[in-house]
């Protein structure tokens, strides 16, 4: 038989006897795993199964900053080597409109390589996750809803009062059994108290108080149930991290504990840990919702892997599952998620904004946009990429980027037509969220006893709706040079590790206490009191409500 023939008899066999499906060529799990977590990454486990395409489950904090930049990390390298296109994220809810990112690229239009560097800021800043991030850099990414609007109805708890009723307890604890050199101090301090008036006794009973609060329960006692729930509530290494159903065991195992030995709780701290665990036993159904979803798009025969990006807490639940339906996964686990202390965690303050659908910032540019536009909210974060205050946002970044560069292209070269205003069309800033004037562009100084050159303009926030219409007023410079030039596949990674490593030199902010006015919450660097913003790695802009305002703002820092 011919070669042409022997090529000619199982396409005709396949076409008139059963049709054509093709199914890819597949890689090992192990070796994905394996080849995508260099330098930001582990690979924790590892299932061999045999049904549908390899899965990799990348955990996620919701508050690190930094560890959502390592995903991004993971998961560019995995739609740029394994050709990774469909990504499940928790929080990413079925009955909702399906994630669509057209306005970003629309905005970037004549510009591209705008549109991903400002989408590195924005993962960043914290605004979006690294699934967000893939959607705005590609424009062939689907971000698979994994979840529904049911799993979501269960009351949400106040973690930080259960945290605060089972911290009080192990204080508790303590006092009966201190160590030597601590109950000799607090003998001393009570014995003042002795024959004195009740103020001077009660300015005594605020000392013991203060002297215990100045320790943590474990260097007050050596009791070994303390050193257990200590490291289990408290420590951040992923040796103590517990899945939501070991938390779930773990907090009846406490409770229990409490009753016995250091007498009942009250009512309400009762019913406050039963919400916490109510809730946390519907986010544990939720694995299988979330396996069910993402094993629909694993089952294709196309498909060559999926990823999927859900909570550090599911990870062990979601494995079991997918081992016991006998699929191929692995589990990574970002490096930021191993550390003690984060440095680019949220504070409490700007979780509950986010969880809120709204900005972890409230900054003067933001808080002007969040004015100007409504959100939704969640318990878990929910993707911000539908919500109009972000479209905004985003917008203002790309149109800032996109003025800047044309004006004070890089290496120093001259602009377009030597520079003669403006350089932009009518209309070329008419967005769907935000509309920049092209005629309203002025070159001014930084500063008057500066020679570097900056440009100012206004900016209408939801141009659309007159009632919440808004004026920002923006300054922006080129204060940095860009990346050599590299291929799309490189650029990439090489923003992310550079903001990356941004973030691996930022200070850890302190937490305000829980009751702390919102505007009073700590900032990261990266948006400032004074509304002065790191755009990209080349751009930075000061916003103000006012010309005046804004002209008084330095925007390029003097080296």
């Amino acid at each position: 038989m011919s070669k042409r023939l022997k090529m000619f008899v199982p396409l005709a066999f396949c076409i008139f006897s059963f049709g054509c499906e093709t199914v890819v060529q597949r890689e090992n799990v192990e070796v994905i795993g394996k080849n995508v977590v260099t330098d930001v990454a582990q690979v924790t486990q590892v299932s061999q199964g045999k049904k549908g395409a390899p899965i990799i489950i990348i955990e996620e904090s919701h508050a690190s900053r930094g560890q959502r930049l390592e995903a991004a990390i993971v998961l560019n390298r995995l739609r740029n080597d394994y050709k990774v296109a469909h990504i499940g994220l928790e929080g990413s809810i079925k009955e909702k409109p399906p994630i669509d990112s057209k306005w970003f690229f629309k905005a970037a239009r004549d510009q591209p390589g705008s549109g991903t560097s400002v989408a590195v800021s924005l993962l960043h800043e914290g605004e979006i996750n690294s699934v967000e991030f893939m959607e705005l850099a590609y424009d062939n990414i689907d971000a698979i809803p994994i979840e529904t609007e049911k799993e979501y109805e269960v009351k949400a708890p106040d973690e930080a009062e259960v945290y605060f009723i089972l911290a009080t307890r192990l204080y508790q604890q303590a006092l009966k059994s201190l160590r030597p050199d601590h109950k000799t101090k607090l003998e001393k301090m009570l014995s003042e108290a002795k024959d004195k008036n009740t103020t001077e006794q009660e300015k005594v009973n605020q000392k013991v108080i203060k002297y215990l609060y100045s320790f943590k329960p474990t260097e007050l006692s050596d009791d070994p149930w303390i050193k257990e729930v200590s490291d289990k509530l408290f420590n951040k290494g992923s040796s103590s991290r517990l899945s939501i159903e070991e938390e779930i065991k773990f907090l009846g195992d406490v409770q229990a504990h409490i009753e016995t030995t250091l007498g009942a709780l009250k009512a309400e701290e009762k019913q406050h840990i039963s919400v916490f665990v109510d809730f946390l036993k519907a986010r544990a159904a939720s694995n299988k919702t979330m396996v069910d979803a993402t094993s629909v798009v694993a089952d294709k025969s196309d498909t060559y892997a999926v990823a999927m990006v859900v909570g550090a807490g599911h990870t062990k639940g979601i494995g079991a599952l997918l081992k016991e339906a006998d699929r191929p996964f692995a589990v990574i686990t970002p490096n930021f998620l191993n550390s003690t202390e984060d440095p680019t965690a949220l504070s409490p303050q700007m979780y509950d904004s986010k969880v809120q659908g709204k900005s972890v910032y409230t900054g003067q540019v933001t808080e002007t946009i969040l004015n100007a536009f409504q959100s939704d909210s969640n318990r878990i974060p929910p993707p911000v990429l539908q919500q109009r205050w972000f479209n905004a946002k985003s917008e203002l970044y790309i149109y800032t980027e996109r003025i800047t560069q044309k004006y004070f292209p890089p290496g120093g070269g001259k602009p377009p037509g030597g520079g003669e205003l403006p350089l932009f069309s009518s209309g070329d800033f008419d967005g769907d969220f935000i509309r920049i004037d092209p005629s309203k562009i002025k070159v001014v100084k930084d500063e008057e006893t500066s020679n570097a050159l900056t440009v100012v303009f206004p900016v209408e926030i939801n141009p659309k709706d007159p009632a919440r219409t808004k004026v920002l007023w923006v300054k922006s410079g080129r204060s940095g040079e860009g990346l050599p030039p590299a291929g799309e596949k490189e650029n990439v990674e090489r923003m992310l590790k550079d903001a990356l490593a941004d973030a691996k030199n930022e200070k850890p902010v302190k937490n305000n206490p829980k009751d702390a006015p919102i505007k009073d919450r700590p900032l990261p660097k990266l948006e400032g009191e004074s509304g002065r913003i790191k755009i990209t790695r080349e751009t930075t802009a000061a916003f103000a409500d006012s010309e005046q305002a804004v002209m008084k703002r330095s925007v390029i820092s003097r080296s």
